[in-house]
């Protein structure tokens, strides 16, 4: 950028000289754009009316609204105000001031929150309006006393943010999350086709909240947000579905609103992009739930007509200036350079209370764009704007736990029945998982589980945590499918039956590990010959579980018994001719399984 200043002076010294006037003033097509820098707010010594606060805040928050045209090249002055804009709509994130309906395409619905049918004199109100008061007398404590960003937050959360935190349905907290930031070129602000995985800590993330299997009394206990079905969906290789923004866990998932808050020494444009791109990764989060099951990156269709009707809300306070922004994802148009180089193709737009993403994608402009725009903002010093703030977040909250739960839902169930239908199957008995279950021991000991896509972008200590997270929830579901617990999963009786020599004319029975502990001692099997028999009796237990399972006569989550089959296991044995003399090992037999 230093290089850039220093070219950019020499050619406009070079323009200001006599001889060369005269050329640029014939080559002088006209003014592009006139580009005016926002008088920077200092709420401590402004010296205006409340309205004059309110009009100063909204120019600054918005920047100008100056969008990024890639067919410029800008000064360096216009990059140092406006380049952190510059690069968000590089990555397809774009905010507008207002709420414009012609941004909302492709035959899809945002719903906004509005006060129509709402009376705030109505005495219904009354409780809604007690707790306005206690928002705009902390407001106006903090303003006064000069109060740090810590007291403007810490308020936030007790005084707006309350019930939703309090909601067993929801979970709230100031949680981490993980993305892909593609990286821009310093001058051009385009993308330059690499990326870095960064870790991003919201002042407040909203989401769903997910249960134990232990918890699956609880009144608002859904299956599909079983934290170990949706461990399953993280870890799967054929998945990788990331429903928790903090990659590798599954606490808090897809969220559907995210809080930046500054104090006064702060910069209300900092909590706007910050909201936004946090708004931005939440989408990309809940385009990939919408899309039938597969593994991470691939092309997939949405699941039905409206699966692409989802969206997010941002929320942003500036001292008591707050700002509500709605945020959706709709394809990138050719006024936005949809197809130009160096421009991400997924566009996320943000506006005033609705806002509207636009996401790109390394290389050139997606096909997508998220949009964010403003739905509401107001200064919360009197009761009046504070109720409407806190009417704005009590109806979000119930549209959370109504039909943005019941969309997750539904579209995780498709997920989990792909995940159902292949994820213990695909494991077989190739890998090892946990050194006592000697069922799935394997050839090597070192060889960790195959995994997401995702899992190779993290540090090689995080990439270990999910590794062996992996390994215990393929630990957990053998355990399931193959041990004795009595309910909710197969009773797997010891079926396995020796005919080998005195043992033809006993009657007693086999777990799969003991079977081969038996043909170890007793027949001093060799380990070569254990792994061939062992491959053999869990590819035939596979079977006959999947076979099962298809049936609908146990397993899964509807606490069915399979009942026990008889297998045997015959043995020939070859001359000592055809053995390996020298190896000191019993001659391996060739086994034929069949089925009693």
């Amino acid at each position: 950028m230093e290089e850039y200043r220093k070219e950019y002076r020499e050619k406009q010294k070079e323009s200001l000289r006599p001889e060369n006037k005269k050329r640029f003033r014939e080559q002088f097509v006209g003014i592009a754009d006139i580009i005016i820098k926002p008088r920077s707010v200092n709420m401590k010594e402004f010296g205006g009316d409340e309205q004059e606060m309110h009009c100063a805040v909204e120019n600054l928050y918005a920047n100008n609204r100056l969008a990024f045209n890639p067919t410029i090249r800008y000064p360096p002055r216009v990059i140092d105000n406006h380049g952190k804009d510059f690069v968000l709509n590089t990555r397809g994130i774009y905010y507008f001031n207002n709420f414009q309906p012609e941004l909302v395409t492709v035959n899809r619905k945002v719903w906004v929150p509005s006060f129509e049918g709402i009376d705030w004199e109505d005495p219904r109100e009354w409780n809604r309006r007690k707790r306005a008061r206690i928002v705009m007398e902390h407001s106006i404590d903090n303003e006064t006393r000069h109060k740090s960003e810590y007291a403007w937050e810490a308020d936030a959360w007790a005084d707006v943010f309350n019930q939703m935190r309090n909601d067993p349905c929801l979970e709230v907290d100031k949680h981490e999350y993980f993305t892909e930031m593609p990286k821009t070129h310093p001058v051009l602000c385009t993308l330059t086709g690499e990326s870095t995985v960064v870790t991003r800590i919201p002042d407040a993330t909203f989401g769903l909240a997910t249960f134990s299997d232990s918890a699956s009394g609880s009144p608002v206990h859904t299956d599909e947000l079983s934290r170990e079905r949706l461990t399953r969906l993280l870890l799967y290789q054929k998945c990788g579905l990331l429903g928790d923004p903090k990659w590798g866990e599954t606490d808090l998932v897809f969220p559907f609103a995210v809080y930046e808050a500054k104090g006064w020494s702060g910069d209300c444009r900092e909590a706007r992009r910050q909201a936004c791109q946090g708004g931005a990764c939440y989408l990309d989060m809940l385009d990939n739930l919408a899309r039938t099951p597969g593994p991470v990156g691939s092309t997939k269709v949405y699941q039905t007509k409206t699966s692409h009707q989802y969206q997010v809300f941002a929320l942003t306070s500036f001292g008591a200036h707050w700002h509500l922004l709605v945020g959706y994802r709709r394809p990138r148009q050719e006024e936005e350079y949809a197809g130009t180089e160096g421009l991400s193709r997924t566009v996320y737009v943000r506006n005033f209370c609705v806002s509207s993403a636009y996401h790109c994608e390394i290389i050139k402009l997606t096909t997508f764009i998220q949009i964010f725009q403003r739905v509401w903002s107001a200064r919360v010093t009197n009761e009046r704007a504070a109720w409407e703030l806190l009417s704005l977040v009590d109806q979000i909250h119930l549209w959370a736990i109504t039909e943005f739960r019941t969309f997750v839902t539904e579209h995780l169930k498709p997920w989990h029945k792909f995940c159902d239908e292949n994820y213990f199957f695909d494991w077989r008995s190739i890998y090892d998982v946990k050194p006592e279950f000697k069922k799935i021991r394997t050839f090597s000991k070192d060889k960790d589980l195959p995994m997401p896509s995702w899992v190779t972008l993290l540090n090689d200590p995080i990439q270990r945590k999910v590794q062996a997270r992996a390994q215990n929830s393929l630990a957990e579901e053998f355990r399931k499918v193959f041990q004795l617990d009595g309910k909710g999963t197969y009773k797997f009786e010891p079926s396995w039956v020796c005919s080998l020599g005195q043992c033809s004319s006993s009657k007693g029975k086999y777990t799969p590990e003991a079977y081969l502990d038996h043909f170890r001692d007793l027949h001093h099997y060799s380990e070569d010959d254990l792994v061939e028999l062992e491959e053999i009796i869990y590819e035939i237990d596979g079977m006959w579980v999947k076979q099962r399972l298809r049936e609908g006569l146990g397993g899964g989550r509807d606490g069915c018994t399979g009942k026990s089959k008889r297998y045997f296991v015959e043995e020939e044995r070859l001359d000592d001719s055809s053995s390996n003399s020298s190896s000191g090992c019993i001659p391996g037999p060739s086994k034929r399984v069949r089925l009693a």
